[in-house]
């Protein structure tokens, strides 16, 4: 499997860089979806006009062939 064919999986994909890089991997082709917390935040606005799909926290959205990008605002659990 490709890069380009992976799925990338943001933990916190609402925060300011996540959002910023999850749009720079969609727009070069890669298939992008991520999870945060159920508030509404401004960053969410453009991933949601590029059809980025952005779930809730669930430890099931999580599968073994997925790439993990976790950034430092939420612990691991």
């Amino acid at each position: 499997m490709t890069a380009k064919n992976k799925l990338y999986h943001f933990v916190g994909i609402k925060g300011s860089g996540m959002s910023s890089l999850a749009l720079v991997l969609h727009e070069k082709g890669y298939r992008v979806q991520g999870s945060d917390v159920e508030e509404y935040f401004f960053t969410q606005r453009d991933l949601e006009k590029a059809g980025i799909k952005i779930l809730p926290f669930d430890a099931a959205n999580i599968e073994a062939d997925m790439v993990i990008i976790a950034g430092n605002a939420f612990p691991d659990t």
